[in-house]
């Protein structure tokens, strides 16, 4: 259930930049 957390992180840290 971590792959949720994984993958909005990596579409946060995405829109970041």
């Amino acid at each position: 259930m971590h792959l949720f957390t994984r993958i909005v992180d990596i579409l946060l840290d995405f829109r970041y930049i």
